[in-house]
């Protein structure tokens, strides 16, 4: 058996103790990996500085005074500082910091209004102001209209009429302007001297004493009281027995009534001035009513128009008088009941009915 070399040997000698000093060698354990998670991001709540407070509770302070000077509150709502007295209504506009929580609500609440009224004619009804919020308002007297449609209906919130202004439940809740409506009147309605309407004309006709125009004739309620002072029956003029006084100019037309009148009394007075009898015109000129004064006795074609409209009127089957001279010694009467007419002597004792024209 060969012998190794002992440069070989050598060699084969480390090797065998290094593989040994490998062996008991105690292995280092690995360094274990950590991960770390990447941190949520969440941003901050930003923080209040005194700046930012400040600016805030200006903000709030100048809302509040604006608010507070809008409302327009009175005396009886404010005590002597301003503030006010009565808490519940204060609660009603403020939250426990005295800051306002409706200021539209607040400041129709406490504010006042004006409501104007545009009659459509020369009448004029003066504005109704300082009306607090949700208020009832009264009706004002109504107005007057001169023409064909002078009739008033009534009071409207719109200028085309469309909604009627009811002055039992309406309440004012901001400025506003109520408008007047006019219609004709009918035949057989109540006229604004408080008797009938019995003769209507949309073209209108001539009143011969001033030239003016009017449209309507109106029938006093009941008969004028005359005589010697409370008699239903008069003569027509004053004297009882003739020569009566001509009363000349008197005409039969629509229209002549009111002139004729005062032609009548005019001679009847000149004639007799110390007489206190009171004749059918006298009569007829002093009646009057709540709303009217210038009643007049009716002319011959008027006295027929009564008449005609007798079933609208409380009028009786009687003879009345007009104010048409037949001649000098008698007048035109009209027979209510029958419809005859006659030329009655001046010294007979006839009912009357007193008119006016509007």
């Amino acid at each position: 058996m060969k012998r190794m070399k002992p440069i070989f040997r050598t060699i084969v000698i480390a090797a065998i103790i290094g593989l040994f000093m490998m062996a008991c060698k105690t292995p280092t354990p690995p360094v274990p990996r950590i991960t770390v998670p990447a941190p949520s991001v969440t941003a901050p709540a930003p923080s209040v500085t005194v700046e930012d407070t400040e600016t805030e509770q200006n903000q709030d302070e100048e809302l509040a005074a604006h608010s507070i000077d809008d409302l327009d509150a009175s005396d009886e709502d404010l005590d002597a500082h301003g503030i006010f007295a009565d808490s519940d209504a204060a609660l009603d506009w403020f939250d426990t910091y005295g800051n306002i929580l409706d200021l539209t609500a607040a400041i129709d609440e406490f504010s006042t209004f004006t409501v104007t009224f545009n009659t459509n004619s020369d009448t004029v009804i003066p504005a109704l102001t300082s009306i607090e919020h949700n208020t009832k308002i009264e009706s004002p007297d109504p107005p007057i209209r001169t023409g064909f449609e002078s009739k008033f209906l009534g009071w409207y919130k719109e200028i085309d009429f469309k909604n009627a202004w009811d002055f039992y439940n309406d309440t004012v809740s901001s400025d506003i302007t109520l408008y007047a409506k006019w219609g004709p009147y009918e035949i057989g309605e109540t006229g604004p001297g408080g008797g009938t309407i019995f003769f209507r004309s949309q073209e209108g006709f001539t009143m011969l004493d001033d030239n003016s125009i009017a449209h309507y004739l109106e029938a006093a309620p009941s008969n004028a009281v005359g005589g010697i002072g409370t008699q239903l029956i008069m003569r027509w003029q004053t004297q009882a027995s003739p020569p009566y006084p001509d009363v000349r100019g008197t005409s039969p037309v629509i229209g002549a009534g009111r002139k004729n009148t005062a032609l009548i009394i005019a001679v009847d007075t000149a004639s007799n001035p110390e007489t206190t009898y009171i004749s059918a015109a006298k009569a007829a000129n002093n009646y009057f009513t709540e709303t009217a004064n210038d009643w007049f006795l009716p002319s011959l074609d008027e006295l027929i128009e009564i008449y005609n409209q007798r079933n609208h009127l409380n009028i009786g089957p009687l003879w009345f008088w007009s104010s048409t001279q037949f001649n000098t010694t008698s007048a035109w009467s009209q027979n209510i009941f029958n419809g005859f007419r006659n030329d009655n002597h001046k010294y007979l004792f006839n009912n009357v009915r007193p008119i006016r024209a509007f």
